[in-house]
């Protein structure tokens, strides 16, 4: 007998399993231990699930702080989530205003910036949180080594500013293969904090890892990490998933809306890319395509899993709609759940990892591009 299948009342739906993120948190806090401030990063709408929800859920699991991208984010959750501290990784000079009367901690690497949220936080009265960013080896933000020690002392030299952290960020700390450049980012950003001490500036904060880097890598003149990931119980890369010691939290599950009979020969799908190999086929067509974030990179790449059995998407992936060969699943049927990646109801699981490295790309990449018509359900 079949296992009751899961009903799906939308025609796709993105469960978020918020019992498992807390469960996660406690182990991430279990790891790292109570002295450690704990960044969640809540930026790309909570990687693609809901911002606003999951910081409101998050203010109830012994999360410090929570971490955003952009100005937008850190207002938008600053207005809806009013008691959480919020951090954004940078800001342009004439956001300098708003930023510093929400009261947010402002990561900085520029002259410009910092010149900015001084004359803002002067005006307003306000004590500014500046968290400045070193680079070490990404080339995205912080300012170069050798400029660290002048742009602390502008900030030093600023009483409506405050030092209140001073970071970096690793670029490849999931890859073991990289570890070499990983550990030359730890000995940079070390000897550069130890100039700043050296000359009398201290920060309230020193953070550089991400969830692979707290994982991985143990940094001793690091006392807060900026997770994201390892919340979902996701693994930032295939390398990682072998002694992962989180609960997968995201499910994403759609329903058979078509079933085609073909044969030998017939096309599937734009620019013929595939065609049917068998006497005969059946061919599913799922509700979703590339606007919904499963892009045509996954074509005739990927499987997803119908009672029970894998089945592989064929043809081109389509804006609003996918093809699956069925013909190998007996009994199948138009509304039958399909679980794109996460676990189905004979607890058989495809993990978005996998799908990510079969499409070319990161799990990141996958997971936040999942679009708006998808329906987020929180459990």
């Amino acid at each position: 007998m079949l296992p009751a299948q899961q009903q799906i009342l939308s025609d796709v739906e993105y469960h978020i399993d918020l019992q498992a993120i807390k469960s996660n948190i406690q182990t991430l806090r279990a790891c790292l231990g109570s002295k450690i401030r704990l960044m969640i990063m809540v930026k790309a709408l909570a990687y693609g699930t809901d911002d606003v929800i999951l910081a409101n859920f998050l203010s109830t699991c012994n999360v410090d702080i929570l971490g955003v991208a952009t100005l937008e984010e850190g207002v938008t959750l600053k207005e809806k989530c009013s008691q959480q501290n919020i951090f954004v990784i940078n800001i342009l000079p004439d956001q300098a205003f708003e930023a510093v009367s929400k009261r947010l901690e402002i990561g900085v690497s520029s002259k410009e910036v910092i010149e900015a949220l001084a004359q803002a936080s002067e005006k307003l009265g306000i004590v500014s949180k500046l968290h400045l960013h070193i680079d070490t080896g990404m080339a995205r933000f912080g300012c170069q080594p050798e400029d660290a020690l002048t742009l602390a002392e502008m900030i030093r030299q600023q009483r409506h500013l405050s030092l209140e952290g001073i970071m970096t960020h690793f670029s490849c700390s999931d890859d073991p293969a990289q570890d070499h450049f990983t550990q030359k980012q730890i000995d940079l950003f070390s000897s550069t904090v130890f100039v700043l001490q050296s000359k009398g500036i201290h920060a309230k904060w020193y953070h550089i890892a991400n969830s692979a880097g707290s994982i991985r890598f143990s940094v001793p003149i690091c006392n807060m990490v900026r997770v994201g990931l390892a919340i979902y119980g996701i693994p930032n890369s295939k390398e990682m998933i072998s002694g992962f010691p989180f609960i997968p939290a995201l499910n994403l599950k759609t329903r058979i809306a078509a079933i085609n009979h073909c044969k030998k020969g017939d096309p599937v799908s734009y620019k013929r890319m595939y065609r049917i190999n068998s006497e005969n086929a059946k061919i599913g067509i799922l509700p979703l395509g590339y606007f919904d974030g499963l892009h045509r990179q996954y074509s005739n790449k990927i499987d997803v899993l119908i009672r029970g059995q894998k089945a592989p998407v064929v043809g081109a992936i389509c804006m609003d709609h996918t093809m699956v060969d069925l013909s190998h699943i007996p009994d199948v049927r138009i509304g039958d759940t399909v679980t794109l990646f996460g676990a189905d109801e004979f607890g058989n699981t495809i993990s978005p990892v996998e799908i990510a490295e079969c499409g070319g790309t990161i799990v990141h990449e996958l997971i936040t591009c999942l679009g708006p018509r998808i329906k987020r359900v929180f459990q």
